[in-house]
């Protein structure tokens, strides 16, 4: 039996799953058969060859390409769902019932500069959908903040003159005015000029929905996972996390505090920094093609950006 009809198969069984939770597994199961295709093409072609060997090198791979233990963790439960139904039919031995992948509880990934140069390399600035990602992926990375907070924004929160917005009352806080850079701003500007909404609107929703209703953090998971297809990010999910991370990285990789970082982060507890502190340093390395690559994406958003910005 091919990878694919062992997955079909496994799909249309109606397991004790939601169709959103088949769904998530499928598009895990179809991402390892991308990695078989470039490593164990036979077991492509017949599923049963997939031994703990095979499985093995699989996780080395993912390993090797930088990805993030849970996403690992995530792929390897996926393909181990799927051996253990092959094998209750009698399709396959199950092979995967003895591997285990611990999750390291410091390890944190973060967006590489070449990756956060493609997604914003794959952005059509004539859509409205694309600009509103845009706005949120750089008020992220210039800010930090969670999904639930970018989902909360109303009009009087974002100031564009002095470039700042106000996150909160935040977990274990009060409410935290923080500053953001001059190309998320024009970012911002350029999404309420895409809908021709007026800033001067207090507790009028900053991200709307097309409907102009608050927009829902499924929304905002949902475009970006879609720029991560388009962008072709592999190694790591493109989700809020990931640019929360980023920010994280970043600020302390530019010589920030640690202790301003906490409590930009809201985390009561040294412990909860430490994982930003002790991440993996091979991808926030910069040499200077990134850093000329991003800019020119970033001055594609200049250019496309033609706004008068307050000054």
């Amino acid at each position: 039996m091919k990878y694919y009809e062992g997955v079909n198969k496994w799909r249309l069984s109606n397991p004790n799953y939601t169709d959103r939770v088949i769904m998530f597994y499928w598009e895990q199961l179809r991402a390892v058969e991308a990695i078989l295709k470039k490593t164990f093409p036979d077991c492509v072609e017949d599923i049963s060859l997939i031994d703990k060997q095979t499985i093995h090198s699989i996780i080395h791979y993912m390993q090797e390409m930088g990805m993030s233990d849970m996403l690992i963790a995530t792929r390897l439960n996926s393909l181990k769902i799927l051996i253990t139904y092959l094998s209750s039919n009698g399709i396959m031995m199950d092979t995967g019932k003895d591997i285990h992948f611990r999750i390291r509880s410091n390890n944190k990934i973060a967006f590489t500069l070449q990756e956060i140069t493609a997604m914003f390399n794959v952005l059509d600035y004539n859509s409205v959908r694309d600009m509103c990602t845009l706005a949120i992926a750089l008020l992220m990375l210039d800010t930090g903040a969670r999904t639930r907070e970018i989902c909360q924004l109303d009009m009087d929160h974002v100031d564009l003159v002095n470039r700042t917005v106000y996150l909160g009352p935040r977990t274990f806080t009060r409410g935290e005015n923080i500053p953001f850079g001059k190309i998320t701003c024009k970012a911002l500007e350029n999404y309420l000029n895409s809908r021709s909404m007026d800033k001067d609107q207090p507790g009028v929703p900053f991200f709307q929905e097309r409907d102009g209703r608050r927009i829902q953090d499924r929304t905002i998971l949902r475009n970006m996972k879609k720029m991560g297809e388009m962008a072709n990010i592999q190694s790591v999910r493109c989700t809020p996390s990931t640019f929360r991370n980023t920010f994280a990285i970043r600020f302390l990789a530019g010589g920030g505090s640690a202790i301003l970082l906490m409590h930009i982060l809201c985390y009561r507890k040294f412990k909860s920094l430490n994982r930003y502190l002790t991440c993996e340093s091979q991808r926030t390395e910069i040499n200077d093609d990134d850093k000329r690559a991003y800019r020119d994406a970033l001055n594609r958003i200049f250019d496309h950006c033609k706004i008068n910005h307050p000054t």
